[in-house]
């Protein structure tokens, strides 16, 4: 029988004695767990009318800490997945995970909201589309790459990976693969293309700014090299709404949103627009990717103060009032 070279690694795997679910970095924390035998969650999930192998198929845990990976991958070379397993390839995957989150396929175009044409957007088509059930659902679903593949953008990116596509409001097609960016490959992106798109922008907070013109500046870093960093804006309107930014300070995030620029001085600088932590944002380490997205307001003092002052300047034609007014 020939035995598919293509399957994939999981997160998750279950414990051969028990059935219990247990985490790949779980285990790197516990050498003990170590010594137990594990199967593949995906084969062992399948209805019992999908399931054609005696046995469930052997799993191996892998332990990369200098990658931050931590997986499960078959652990037999010659004995495969079930025939319909998600992790026997990446198609399976995908259209597992489609099918999950009751997302539509016509060929293979992903049946979501078309993507926004930013050159034709307001900033209230974005916050409305990213408060859409399809947008949320469709996010959900990149996130779920993100998270079990951990984020190997070479899976993603690798010329195998499944022609899904997306489109936009003109009818352009976007890859699903052309979604996912770091900040170490994001300017060669903008520098591709020159104009305005949206992605998914992933890695690590290191600093929040409140700006005295009201906005907030969050500078994300690639994970591992801190000399790629690229900035993600919230912009003065939406600094009140935006949610709770000092949750995300020193976190691995995914953050969903437009690329856009603006020029000063004849220079043209790029950024991610943020709107809503509630909508756009992921976390994507083991510990905070279950975190409640919740809108909570800011305790930080000095945006709380920036706040009240915008607000006096509004009701005073644009300027704080003097001591006598």
């Amino acid at each position: 029988m020939l035995v598919n070279k293509s399957d994939l690694s999981m997160k998750y795997a279950l414990d051969k004695s028990t059935k219990e679910k247990v985490s790949a970095i779980i285990i790197s924390r516990k050498p003990i767990l170590k010594k137990r035998k594990y199967i593949c969650i995906g084969c062992e999930s399948l209805p019992t009318s999908e399931k054609k192998m005696v046995d469930p198929t052997d799993v191996t845990h892998y332990d990369g800490k200098k990658l931050g990976r931590f997986y499960f991958r078959r652990k037999n070379s010659d004995v495969d997945h079930e025939e319909k397993c998600p992790y026997r390839n990446i198609i399976n995957y995908i259209d597992s995970k489609l099918g999950i989150l009751k997302i539509k396929l016509n060929g293979n175009q992903i049946m979501v909201s078309p993507l926004p044409l930013l050159s034709k957007s307001t900033k209230g088509t974005f916050t409305n589309y990213f408060s859409t059930q399809s947008s949320s659902i469709f996010f959900g679903f990149l996130k779920s790459l993100m998270n079990d593949f951990n984020i190997d953008f070479s899976v993603l990116e690798n010329k195998s990976f499944p022609n899904y596509y997306v489109l936009t409001e003109g009818g352009e097609k976007v890859k699903i693969g052309e979604l996912f960016y770091t900040p170490s490959n994001i300017l060669d992106k903008i520098n591709n293309v020159n104009k305005e798109f949206i992605c998914i922008l992933y890695g690590k907070v290191k600093a929040i700014k409140y700006n005295d013109f009201g906005s907030a500046t969050l500078k994300i870093h690639t994970i591992g090299d801190d000399t790629k960093n690229f900035n993600i804006v919230v912009n003065p309107d939406y600094l009140p709404f935006v949610g709770n930014l000092e949750q995300l300070l020193n976190k691995p995030i995914a953050c969903y949103g437009p690329i856009v620029s603006f020029n000063y001085k004849n220079n043209t600088y790029w950024y991610m627009e943020l709107f809503s932590v509630l909508h756009q944002v992921a976390f994507l380490n083991e510990v905070d990717k279950e975190l409640c997205f919740a809108e909570y307001p800011s305790t930080n003092p000095l945006l709380l103060e920036k706040q009240i002052e915008r607000f006096i300047c509004g009701l005073w034609g644009g300027r704080m009032p003097t001591k006598d007014e």
